[in-house]
């Protein structure tokens, strides 16, 4: 009787137990509002001679043309009104020439739009402040990017009959304009604000620019106002920059992990650049660089003018055999390290370089730079 008893009081507890089991609802990411905050920039208490200026910090490519902006210079000796701003380009890095501008703007732009290049063809842009004593500021801060055709990418534009020409005509999503520009030997993606529920994976030669409103007109565009985000219902990593030689990146996005993907952007074996973009929530990595050293493969990388913060790992990894450069950025409040090498190498007759410059590095769980070379 005893054991009928509670053989019998088990089984009413198992049907209570039931009636109230409400099975796990998978997160939906929603947009985010995503951190806030830059680099050093230009800022310092010395006195110089000549302005005192941060370079360029947006640099968009389009079928043709490249459109160069920076924010205003200042000097202890003029005003702001009374500098002028020196375009110098190449078709190479580091290889200006610093003697003859190829173009001077007046004080009253912060921004040179320059016409007329050959696509596939990487331009390499610097920007100089100068006084009307003639005193040019020596940075040497210079942004890559390459004209290609464009293709248009809007959310909120017909799923099917889009051919991401023109405006009108855009693609709805970055894995339908990715997939249709494969044959291209390159192209620039111009994306509206807005939520993309979706991974993307760019091919070499692929560049996503982001912060662009319906019109999708370059002087509109800005990052901030025109917030243009991804997530995924998907742990994988949320964007993936796959191997080759050619410029592949992403400008003015914001990747919200939403605690969900594993890494925010995924740079393998290519020419990468990472800038104005927010990077947050993500469970382990913020940025990851990576090559195979064992055969000998490389990656070239510029991560600048980011936010990288709350990575249930490190903000930034690098391994592998790799030239980056990690300038103007914050990176915060990461669980591990702010940046961290998973062993940086050199061999094979290549060479490692990373440099690190004008970064706000803090509030991480672990060293704010760990680089292990070997």
């Amino acid at each position: 009787m005893t054991r009928f008893s509670c053989f019998l009081l088990a089984f009413i507890l198992l049907l209570a137990g039931c009636g109230r089991f409400t099975p796990p609802v998978e997160p939906i990411p929603t947009e985010v509002t995503p951190p806030d905050g830059d680099g050093v920039g230009s800022s310092s208490q010395n006195v110089f001679e000549y302005p005192l200026f941060g370079g360029i910090d947006d640099l968009l490519a389009g079928d043709g043309w490249v459109r160069i902006g920076w924010e205003t210079a200042s000097d202890n000796d003029f005003e702001p009104e009374e500098l002028s701003y020196r375009v110098y380009l190449a078709l190479d890095s580091g290889h200006q020439d610093f003697s003859i501008p190829d173009l001077e703007i007046s004080s009253d732009s912060n921004v040179a739009f320059i016409e007329g290049l050959a696509n596939g063809t990487a331009i390499h842009a610097v920007v100089r402040a100068v006084d009307p004593l003639g005193n040019e500021d020596p940075n040497e801060v210079e942004w890559a990017a390459t004209p290609n055709p464009v293709r248009y990418v809007n959310h909120a534009t017909s799923p099917v009959g889009g051919n991401g020409l023109t405006p009108e005509t855009a693609f709805s999503s970055m894995g339908q304009a990715v997939g249709e520009s494969i044959p291209l030997e390159g192209v620039n993606f111009h994306v509206s604000a807005g939520l993309y529920l979706e991974n993307v994976f760019l091919f070499s030669g692929m560049f996503l620019y982001g912060g662009f409103d319906a019109s999708f007109a370059p002087d509109a565009r800005n990052g901030e106002l025109n917030l243009t985000q991804f997530a995924s219902l998907f742990s994988t990593d949320l964007v993936i920059l796959s191997p080759g030689h050619l410029l592949t990146g992403i400008d003015s996005i914001s990747l919200s992990g939403q605690g969900i993907v594993e890494s925010g952007v995924v740079a393998v074996e290519t020419w990468a650049r990472i800038t104005n973009c927010q990077i947050f929530d993500v469970t382990i990595h913020g940025v990851e660089f990576r090559s195979d050293f064992f055969d000998g493969d490389t990656v070239d990388g510029t991560l600048r003018g980011c936010v990288i913060e709350g990575c249930g790992g490190e903000g930034v990894v690098i391994d592998g055999i790799g030239n980056i450069l990690i300038d103007n950025n914050q990176i915060r409040s990461n669980l591990n390290e702010g940046i961290e090498s998973q062993w940086i190498r050199s061999g094979f007759e290549q060479e490692s370089r990373i440099e690190i410059t004008r970064n706000i590095i803090r509030d991480n769980g672990d060293e704010g730079i760990d680089l292990d070379c070997a």
